[in-house]
């Protein structure tokens, strides 16, 4: 009779705690639904676009070496340049006629020049033959500048 007891005993803890069991873990939620994706490589990319403003690093402010007046200006604000890129053309009607006067003042220089070689040429060779066949310096000059001997007066306009 123990034995069978002992067996009872044991077939009702068994039975309890299977019962208790289930009474202590409550009422179950059945979960939340997860979707499944399968791996696969690829590039990752991420985007994304936000207002905002783009200012420069840095800033040159450009002065001309001449004085003068623009003639054509090549670029515009916020153009990308390159050095050696042509900005801008500036006139400089001054610097012109300086430069035509330099001319001018040079071309009178070697007539000059010519004019004391032929001189000691002549004096070495003990002869004077006359008026040169090209006419006086000044004549000369202004056939070389086309008629003015000073070029001041050709300016580009």
């Amino acid at each position: 009779m123990k034995r069978t007891a002992v067996k009872v005993c044991t077939v009702v803890l068994s039975v309890a705690g299977l019962v208790g069991c289930d009474w202590f873990r409550g009422t179950q939620n059945p979960g939340t639904p997860v979707q499944t994706i399968h791996p696969k490589r690829g590039e990752i990319v991420r985007r994304i676009t936000l207002p905002g403003n783009v200012l420069a690093y840095q800033a040159a402010t450009l002065y001309a070496k001449v004085a003068g007046y623009l003639k054509s200006i090549n670029v515009d604000k916020g153009d990308s340049v390159k050095e050696g890129d042509l900005l801008a053309e500036i006139e400089a009607p001054e610097m012109l006629a300086d430069l035509l006067k330099a001319k001018a003042e040079a071309e009178a220089a070697q007539l000059d020049s010519e004019r004391v070689l032929e001189a000691r040429h002549h004096k070495t060779l003990g002869r004077s033959r006359g008026p040169h066949p090209g006419g006086n310096i000044q004549q000369r000059a202004q056939k070389r500048s086309g008629g003015n001997a000073d070029g001041l007066h050709h300016s580009a306009h």
